[in-house]
């Protein structure tokens, strides 16, 4: 991981997470191509969020690809990944199995 990947890593701790997650998520900012997920929790028992290139959806179901380096989670840059969007306005997003 090269210094630019390390600056844009954010940690929370459990009781401000989920506010910080909605002020990345629905920042004006942010094109409506892109999703910010939350991840399965790795291994290390980190929750780790992660921006979505949506391919195929909208911003509430759909499939896209991970545009993030994963620092914890066990997925790839790239990788096509499944995602929905609960009533509390988060997304989470899932491995796509064959």
């Amino acid at each position: 991981m090269d210094q630019r990947e390390k600056n844009n890593i954010v940690y929370s701790c459990s009781e401000h997470g989920t506010d910080l997650y909605h002020e990345v998520k629905n920042n004006p900012e942010v094109p409506s191509k892109y999703i910010y997920c939350v991840f399965p929790k790795a291994p290390d028992n980190v929750v780790e969020k992660m921006w979505v290139l949506i391919t195929d959806g909208d911003r509430s179901k759909g499939v896209g690809t991970i545009e993030n380096i994963p620092a914890h989670a066990e997925f790839s840059l790239g990788e096509k990944v499944s995602f929905h969007t609960n009533e509390q306005d988060v997304t989470y997003a899932n491995k796509i199995t064959n």
